[in-house]
């Protein structure tokens, strides 16, 4: 698939929705008395690992045009998004991991402050859900009538559209829509071993699971980034 396919596909399959006019306001995701508490605890935290369990993604999720993939997430509060993250960098609380779920998609990146743009704070893994259809196996409305068709029983999202999609969100280091799993967490002292387990299928009984090249982190105490660990 050429570079101009792929981004054709992108735009028709991922118009994704543009920001209103008031769209960067303060607005309350967490409310102040519990981000207030937040940020407390984790300045207070002793732990080698401060670890958020994470309903929705806080990473950016953009697709082309400057839009984004949709706002019921840290991306419909930005503000509030920002005065978290600055708050981990400017007191330099080390060793933050968000963990994820919601989106029925495995994702692994850096947390940066701007929107994306700016400094490291945290990392974050998005566990793919165990049986709930991911992008890869549902038919997604394209505009204009058309329908980009999914495949419930064999998904196969084109690796090119991946990788378009990590152009675009460069924070992002590893993705895959269309496999079924969860995430295996070993956390000692000194690091925090993740492994997303991916199945081939989950239309029948398997103890096979895909290989775990390039969806296995082993984050280091102090380390800010996992973009590029497992190659290019």
């Amino acid at each position: 698939m050429t570079r101009q396919t792929v981004l054709v596909l992108l735009a028709s399959l991922l118009t994704g929705v543009p920001a209103c006019a008031d769209y960067d306001q303060p607005r309350t995701f967490l409310g102040t008395r519990q981000m207030n508490w937040l940020k407390t605890q984790l300045n207070s935290s002793k732990a080698a690992w401060k670890v958020l369990a994470n309903e929705v993604t806080i990473m950016p999720t953009r697709v082309l045009g400057g839009a984004f993939f949709g706002f019921d997430s840290w991306d419909g509060y930005p503000q509030e998004r920002e005065s978290l993250l600055t708050h981990i960098r400017d007191r330099q609380i080390k060793d933050v991991v968000f963990v994820t779920g919601d989106i029925h998609t495995f994702i692994a990146g850096d947390v940066r402050t701007a929107a994306g743009t700016g400094d490291p704070a945290a990392i974050e893994f998005v566990g793919g859900s165990v049986t709930s259809s991911g992008l890869g196996e549902t038919d997604l409305p394209a505009g204009g009538g058309v329908v980009i068709k999914g495949n419930d029983k064999n998904p196969h999202t084109d690796p090119s559209i991946i990788e378009a999609l990590k152009g675009i969100n460069p924070w992002v280091d590893q993705a895959d829509f269309d496999h079924h799993g969860y995430g295996l967490v070993k956390v000692s002292r000194g690091e925090f071993d993740v492994t997303l387990k991916r199945v081939p299928t989950i239309k029948q009984k398997t103890t096979e699971t895909l290989s775990d090249d390039g969806f296995r982190y082993r984050v280091q105490r102090g380390q800010k980034s996992i973009k590029g660990v497992n190659g290019s």
